[in-house]
């Protein structure tokens, strides 16, 4: 019997608290948050993890199980490093942090600008033959038409020519 009237006063504290702590994130908003469970906390806690395969840091932050023992405090108290047992990777002097040499960055660069370069040429090269296409082209019209024209001063000569033999 006694066991049960623990049981209900425990019940009933933690009823009271949860009560407490729902109307502290509707009366003081500045300083309690609600989180993704409905759990009243406050501002500057961690809300604890609702997901299982999610890693929790010692402060109550949630991680990325890939962000363990990947060598950076992602916690901010460094419990996800704390734990490894062996050391985090070391990051060389000649790359960044993400793990780009620097060397990868420079071929990716020289790829890119030959690649620019590559295409400016191309460019430039269809406009000259253009340019060139149509510069023939009005040229030969130029010509088609000074045939035309001689055809037809020819052919009206010869009329000339013609006519004052019929007139005889």
């Amino acid at each position: 019997m006694n066991d049960i009237l623990q049981n209900v006063i425990l019940k009933a504290r933690m009823l009271l608290r949860v009560t407490r702590d729902i109307r502290n994130c509707y009366d003081r908003p500045r300083e309690y948050k609600f989180c993704e469970s409905g759990v009243c906390i406050l501002n500057n806690q961690y809300c604890p993890c609702t997901r299982t395969d999610m890693f929790t840091c010692s402060n109550g932050k949630c991680l990325n199980p890939a962000l363990v023992c990947d060598g950076q405090d992602d916690c901010g108290n460094n419990s996800d490093e704390n734990i490894c047992h062996t050391p985090g990777p070391t990051v060389p002097f000649n790359s960044d942090v993400r793990g780009l040499s620097v060397g990868f960055i420079l071929a990716i660069s020289i790829g890119v600008l030959f690649l620019v370069t590559l295409i400016i040429v191309f460019v430039i090269v269809y406009w000259v033959h253009r340019r060139q296409r149509l510069r023939n082209q009005s040229t030969s019209d130029v010509a088609m038409k000074q045939e035309d024209i001689a055809v037809h001063v020819s052919s009206s000569t010869w009329k000339m020519e013609v006519e004052p033999a019929n007139n005889y």
